[in-house]
Order: structure tokens, then C-alpha cells, then sequence
């Protein structure tokens, strides 16, 4: 862990603590979405971090819920299992 000269260990903590919880916070965004669209389609287990990817991507441009939730299910339709 490199220190700024202005920064103590303490600030460095709580800023890593508070970039874990945004991220937490889209993940769950994500996973809702997933939930309330895909629930019963079956993909590969290695595509979750594939579908977790596209959620941020559009969370990233801006999408909201509804949107994100359409975004998620285009794409699991995409790797579905037939």
C-alpha cells in the first residue's frame, strides 16, 4: 500500500471500504435484475461473471433498472441453454 504524503493509513482504508461497497451496491443491482428477468434459465455456471459484466457495463452508461433488467435478460437469451 503506497501512502501519499497526505493520506494516512486510515483515509487509504476507509476509501477501499467505500469502493467495496459501491461495488457491492451495483452487484446487487445486478443480481436483482437477474432474479426478477432470468429466474429459471438455465447458463453456465463460468457465464455468471459474463452476465455480471454486461450489468456493469450498462450501469456504467447509465441504464436504469428497467433497462438494466432487459439489457441482463438480451443477453442471457444470447448463452441460454436450448
Amino acid at each position: 500500500m503506497n501512502l501519499t504524503p497526505t493520506q494516512s493509513r486510515a483515509q487509504k482504508a476507509s476509501l477501499a471500504r467505500a469502493a467495496k461497497k459501491a461495488t457491492a451496491l451495483i452487484d446487487r443491482r445486478i443480481e436483482v435484475a437477474y432474479r426478477a428477468q432470468c429466474c429459471g434459465i438455465q447458463i453456465n455456471l463460468m457465464d455468471i461473471p459474463k452476465v455480471f459484466k454486461v450489468g456493469r457495463d450498462l450501469i456504467a452508461a447509465g441504464a436504469d433498472d428497467a433497462a438494466l433488467a432487459d439489457g441482463v435478460r438480451a443477453y442471457v437469451e444470447t448463452i441460454r441453454y436450448a
